[in-house]
């Protein structure tokens, strides 16, 4: 069986290069696993840089990140309706009127 499988070489070497792309492909998704790391691990870096450079410059502690967990928040709606019926010649008129009052207040305290 072997021997009719050296014979014939097309198939030999097509199934080798099918075997080599898949490898090629695997090396290439594995690595940029690695790539995609290294290049958010840089702007991390990079962007805790700018923020110390900018906490220096202007003398105060600079936020370095949006942390939800840290975020309190209220609202408070008041809502007022008025409701007037009149009788008019051709019925009945309803007007109606209505006030709506949002509060809302967000605070954020710093990461730590």
């Amino acid at each position: 069986m072997s021997r009719k499988l050296r014979c014939t070489k097309a198939q030999g070497i097509s199934a080798e290069y099918v075997i080599l792309i898949f490898l090629v492909v695997g090396a290439l998704i594995g690595m940029s696993i690695y790539v995609r790391r290294t290049l958010q691990a840089r702007s991390f870096d990079i962007n805790a840089l700018v923020v110390a450079k900018a906490a220096l410059a202007l003398y105060k502690p600079v936020q370095v990140e949006y942390e939800p967990y840290y975020t309190t928040s209220t609202t408070t709606t008041d809502t007022d309706t008025k409701a007037t019926e009149k009788a008019v010649a051709t019925g009945y008129q309803k007007d109606t009127s209505t006030q709506r009052l949002i509060v809302s207040n967000s605070s954020q305290a710093a990461p730590q």
